[in-house]
């Protein structure tokens, strides 16, 4: 009879760690609906953040969250003017995560702030922010202006029209098939930037790394524009298949740099690749 109990009592235990288990997974979840608005802002501790374009004007918001104890989270929602502010409250010791699923109509400002969640934006048309300490910036099929700036998180940009601003002190930049509409910019400090166009640049492209490989590729397209290489004399390399125009040195800090240059075409746009102990790199 003990044994019978005995079995019982582990069934019991294991079918209730399966619902637990099971809630934890699916986590819980909010719904809001939400009238057109100019501007979203978003601010998340851990939670992650996916926006996407939508159908209609209206702003659809969907939070599903398996922070545990549950009590410790709290998603906020606040309208105020034509902005929707957006943000999770997370009190004591907790374990688990959030996601934030928005869709949203075009030409609309997006603003994400982050410790160590990621931001993702598919498809969308507007005006996009993010900072985040650690976490990671994706972005792909999107229009128009961009400044997105990370700690330790790497940004990865595709598909993209635009003005754009990237910057992370170690993370990594990638931006493939992107369509410059006003002059760009690309650093990192000690991870690699690296761009591809998807057409020859007609605006000013500086895409730089202080420890990390500096790179541009053409993905053969034609090559035209006046194009400047900067690296540590000593430290650093630079990878060009053109010969140069022009070389020159000079000292900042106690460091010795060179300088190359050579024009192809017009002097028109101007493309820096710069780099102190890494790799100044034209493909």
């Amino acid at each position: 009879m003990k044994h019978i109990l005995r079995l019982l009592v582990a069934a019991g235990l294991a079918a209730l760690l399966m619902v637990s288990t099971a809630s934890a997974g699916h986590g819980r979840k909010i719904v809001k609906t939400f009238d057109k608005k100019n501007r979203i802002k978003i601010s998340t501790v851990s939670g992650d953040c996916l926006v996407t374009r939508g159908a209609s004007d209206k702003i659809e918001v969907a939070v599903v969250n398996s922070y545990m104890p549950e009590d410790n989270f709290e998603a906020e929602f606040d309208e105020s003017g034509r902005t929707l502010h957006l943000a999770e409250r997370l009190s004591g010791s907790t374990r688990g995560g959030a996601k934030w699923m928005i869709s949203a109509p075009d030409d609309i400002n997006i603003e994400f702030s982050t410790a160590s969640g990621q931001l993702i934006i598919r498809g969308l048309k507007g005006r996009f922010e993010a900072s985040t300490a650690s976490g990671d910036v994706e972005v792909s099929g999107c229009g128009g202006e961009f400044n997105f700036s990370t700690a330790s998180g790497n940004i990865d940009v595709r598909d993209c029209t635009g003005e754009f601003d990237l910057s992370t002190a170690s993370g990594e930049i990638m931006a493939s098939s992107v369509t410059l509409e006003e002059p760009g910019s690309f650093s990192t400090a000690s991870g690699t930037a690296e761009v591809h166009p998807a057409t020859t640049p007609e605006f000013d492209l500086e895409v730089s790394s202080a420890s990390g490989s500096a790179i541009v590729d053409y993905e053969g397209n034609p090559v035209k524009g006046m194009f400047e290489f900067t690296a540590k004399r000593h430290n650093g390399d630079i990878d060009c298949p053109y010969a140069f125009d022009h070389e020159e040195e000079f000292t900042r800090y106690g460091d010795e740099y060179v300088v190359k240059t050579f024009t192809k075409g017009t002097d028109r746009p101007r493309i820096r690749i710069t780099t102190a102990s890494g790799e100044a790199i034209l493909k």
